[in-house]
């Protein structure tokens, strides 16, 4: 489940690299987003500043590819819109 601000404590399998279809990594995205709630916000979007914009979290447009393929069921692609929603 996916409750507001709430880390998904990825494991870091990678099951999800390469899944994608816009190239957004992520599994560096959720460590991000758990960074973010441990209160790095600063640390974090200049990280995020280093990601070309076309894989940022506000490009995934929630096809789901890449909770299917988490073993751990993380809603990997309703985080990513809540993460794109915490950086603006």
């Amino acid at each position: 489940m996916c409750k507001d601000n709430e880390k998904v404590n990825c494991i870091g399998c990678g099951c999800c690299d390469g899944i994608c279809g816009f190239g957004i990594n992520v599994q560096k995205l959720m460590q991000l987003y758990d960074d973010f709630l441990d209160g790095r916000e600063e640390e974090v979007k200049a990280q995020i500043a280093e990601i070309p914009e076309e894989h940022r979290p506000d490009k995934c447009f929630g096809c789901g590819r890449c909770q299917f393929a988490c073993p751990e069921n993380i809603e990997t692609w309703k985080t990513l819109g809540k993460f794109a929603k915490l950086l603006k």
